[in-house]
């Protein structure tokens, strides 16, 4: 499956990042919005060979829209390695305060102690009680010092887990957009060839391509619309300050912490990979975010880890499909599944079965989010 702003028929913006876009990012969806307009026209003319000049000028605007859109999408992919660089050099500092801290804390328990050890015998001073009360209020300055440190040493170690958390993110989407800007490249030169190429007998055969990558991305914009709408959902119902609460809880435990050990939803051979494949429908080079698994005919589907089932339906070109929220902006999709046994709302635990594969034996669809970027499941399931 093809990744975000790949250009043609694109009906959903690029996914959300911890920096938003900026003006950056509305200039990216305007142009996007352009180079649909452009599409529409273009399928229509490709069906009139008669139009030829007119179908030039749509595909040399349509050219330049998408070269536009290649330069902004490089520019965002600098902003985003800039943000990963700010956000560990954050990460460092932070740490360095921690080491800090940790001394402070570890030098006033050792002068507490030693101001305890050197204590003079009470019996010593007639009038001891007046002699005590100035080394009183020193220890309890150093202990309420301490405890401040303390207080100070854990808030910053939740910023530090939430800094973790962001990292990631934006690591997956540096990663996302590189692989955006290659099947970009591909559709860039398909539609200079398209320029270039008048002869009546290839036009049908162009637009059938054309319609066939268009379908596809229009069934990946649905899903990555309702990405959108989840993660909308989660972050209007987290403030701030739970929201870097429950960051760091699921740095604790939850799902980032099971990369690597999570299972299949069923079992069998991996028929299509995570990544960029050629598409023999379209023609064209596009990065599937998702791989698909030879399961057989009518096998139990199984949760990958517990959540809750925010979608059960159709989507046109996924079938089937059941989406699983596992909190923390991580979703798992199971998609032409023959029948789906979970309803949305429902809560589900690792392992539950959540369906069945169809009775054709079509290969099952699989996919893993970190919010509305999909990461390769291969990278998160036990081999």
């Amino acid at each position: 499956m093809a990744a975000l702003g790949a250009g043609f028929a694109r009906a959903a913006p690029a996914p959300p990042v911890a920096s938003g876009g900026g003006v950056l990012g509305a200039e990216l969806a305007f142009t996007r919005k352009k180079i649909r307009s452009a599409e529409d026209r273009l399928l229509v003319l490709l069906r009139d060979p008669a139009r030829q000049r007119e179908r030039l000028d749509v595909l040399r605007e349509l050219t330049g829209l998408l070269q536009k859109e290649g330069g902004l999408g490089k520019r965002r992919l600098t902003e985003l390695r800039e943000l990963v660089e700010e956000l560990e050099s954050r990460r460092g500092a932070l740490r360095k305060r921690l080491d800090a801290q940790q001394e402070r804390v570890r030098l006033t328990l050792a002068e507490l102690q030693r101001s305890t050890e050197a204590a003079p015998a009470r019996e010593a001073y007639p009038e001891g009680e007046e002699l005590d009360a100035p080394r009183r209020r020193v220890m309890a300055e150093l202990v309420d010092r301490s405890l401040k440190d303390i207080e100070a040493m854990r808030a910053d170690l939740a910023d530090a887990d939430f800094l973790e958390l962001k990292i990631a993110e934006e690591r997956n989407q540096l990663e996302y957009l590189l692989q955006d800007l290659k099947e970009h490249e591909e559709l860039l030169k398909f539609h200079r060839q398209l320029q270039a190429d008048n002869m009546r007998k290839r036009l049908s055969e162009r637009a059938g391509n054309l319609e066939s990558y268009r379908k596809l991305k229009d069934a990946e914009a649905g899903v990555d619309e309702l990405m959108g709408q989840f993660n909308a959902r989660v972050e209007f119902e987290k403030a701030a300050e739970l929201e870097r609460r429950a960051a760091s809880q699921v740095l604790k435990g939850a799902f980032p912490q099971l990369k690597g050990r999570l299972p299949f939803p069923a079992r069998g051979k991996v028929v299509e990979a995570f990544g960029r494949a050629f598409d023999p429908a379209s023609g064209l080079h596009v990065f599937r975010k998702g791989l698909s698994l030879d399961v057989g005919a009518s096998q139990g589907v199984r949760a990958i880890s517990a959540g809750q089932v925010v979608f059960s339906g159709r989507l046109p070109k996924y079938g089937n499909v059941l989406i699983v929220d596992h909190g923390a902006g991580y979703y798992s999709l199971c998609g032409r599944l023959g029948r789906a046994d979970r309803g949305k709302g429902d809560w589900i635990a690792q392992g539950d079965v959540i369906g069945l594969t169809d009775e054709s034996g079509s290969p099952l669809y699989f996919e893993i989010r970190s919010r509305n970027v999909a990461v390769d499941p291969l990278q998160w399931v036990a081999n």
